[in-house]
């Protein structure tokens, strides 16, 4: 899905007739992206559990910026996630006591559901 950013952007832009109907084509395929097929195939490649695991493990930025900083990000930006809708599954899943995660209601205390970074750092 990623690689087709820049494709959907640039057809946006430009938006000739042939534009609009491949950006409707587009949207009309991503609608029936097959959730709640009960091929195991698919089940595997699309898991909101994984999706969070890899999400929160290796790519959410430590500490968590509170949801307001999440929000101004989202709303200041030309092309941006709602990452800010994740923040509470990040505190979920982490267990998390940072300040971010204080500012929203009591959650319990949880036993973290990621995984230790990797140091990629090339000597």
């Amino acid at each position: 899905m990623r690689i087709a950013i820049l494709v959907v952007i640039y057809r946006a832009a430009r938006c000739s007739d042939a534009d609009a109907d491949a950006l409707a084509y587009f949207a009309e395929s991503e609608d029936d992206a097959g959730f709640g097929d009960e091929e195991p195939e698919t089940l595997l490649c699309d898991s909101d559990l994984m999706y969070y695991l890899i999400v929160f493990s290796e790519m959410w930025e430590s500490p968590t910026p509170d949801k307001a900083t999440l929000m101004n990000w989202y709303e200041n930006s030309t092309m941006a996630s709602d990452n800010y809708l994740s923040l509470p599954y990040y505190c979920l899943y982490t267990g998390s006591r940072e300040r971010a995660c204080q500012e929203l209601i009591p959650f319990p205390i949880a036993l973290p559901l990621v995984y230790e970074r990797e140091d990629r750092r090339v000597s």
